[in-house]
């Protein structure tokens, strides 16, 4: 099965790359490593999306995420718009807002298909919302490459995600309880690693800064103060429930410099390990 880099068909240069389709066409199985929005503006078809396939047609809008297998046919003509993005597009792009960003790290974890869209990785546009001209003129202005175009063009894609991102209705409580668990479920994992904030943004397809003021607002606390009590809580289990040193669980806790180490288990829990050991 064919695995499309984004690099190889022209699209590096902007992070992303616009196509537009005409007439009929078969797409046989493959993955790539970039996301891909699909808009169909008119005739119809079938697109697959893992184990599952939509019928499609005039206003439906698809989206795909990097690693994904899908395909699609055409019943007769069909006519439709590809956008590919790469994850930088996302992680230098400050204008996005943070629910852009959560819609995607929401769908790089497949939870739309516990119940957050009801169609899956379909959504359909009426007319009179001007979906159909929206990508017209990312495509003309995306092909012109005349002056200044790569702000336009990032542009109408940033109003493009923020449609999508209206019709899914993901600004409720359960979106931010989501990207909390995603993020307190990541770092404790990797805790006992290098873990930086720039890392961890990456990770997730953030920019860091943007991340940095996310997270502090999300978590009441900044990265690195919550990666430290995270990697304390790591090592007062390891302290309580092992026979290691207390330098080996420094080390496995994510401490490469014991007197940090002293000075942060001091701080979150009012005294030294040996001590927290005994009691």
């Amino acid at each position: 099965m064919k695995n499309y880099k984004i690099d190889e068909i022209g699209g590096a240069l902007l992070n992303l790359k616009v196509k537009k389709n005409a007439g009929k066409t078969f797409v046989p199985p493959h993955t790539h490593d970039f996301a891909e929005i699909i808009y169909i503006y008119s005739g119809s078809g079938v697109h697959e999306i893992g184990d599952v396939s939509y019928s499609v047609g005039e206003g439906d809008l698809l989206y795909v995420n990097p690693g994904e297998t899908h395909a699609y046919s055409t019943e007769g003509n069909m006519d439709f718009y590809e956008v590919l993005l790469k994850g930088e597009f996302f992680s230098d792009n400050e204008v996005l807002s943070d629910n852009i960003f959560a819609l995607f790290m929401l769908t790089a974890f497949s939870d739309f298909e516990s119940g957050i869209a009801e169609n899956g990785r379909k959504v359909s546009f009426y007319k009179d919302e001007g979906m159909t001209e929206l990508f017209g003129s990312l495509e003309k202005e995306y092909k012109s490459a005349e002056a200044g175009y790569e702000t336009i063009v990032r542009s109408y894609v940033s109003i493009i995600l923020v449609k999508l991102f209206r019709k899914l209705s993901l600004h409720d409580d359960k979106t931010s309880e989501k990207i909390n668990s995603k993020f307190s479920e990541y770092i404790k994992n990797h805790s006992g690693e290098r873990i930086t904030l720039s890392s961890v943004a990456k990770e997730f397809l953030y920019n860091p800064s943007y991340f940095s003021r996310m997270f502090k607002n999300y978590f009441g606390m900044t990265f690195s103060e919550y990666v430290g009590r995270e990697r304390i809580e790591k090592a007062g289990k390891m302290l309580r429930e092992s026979d290691m040193s207390v330098s080996e669980i420094a080390a496995e806790a994510g401490f490469s410099n014991m007197n940090m180490f002293y000075k942060k288990f001091r701080e979150y829990k009012g005294c030294l390990p040996a001590e927290y050991r005994k009691k």
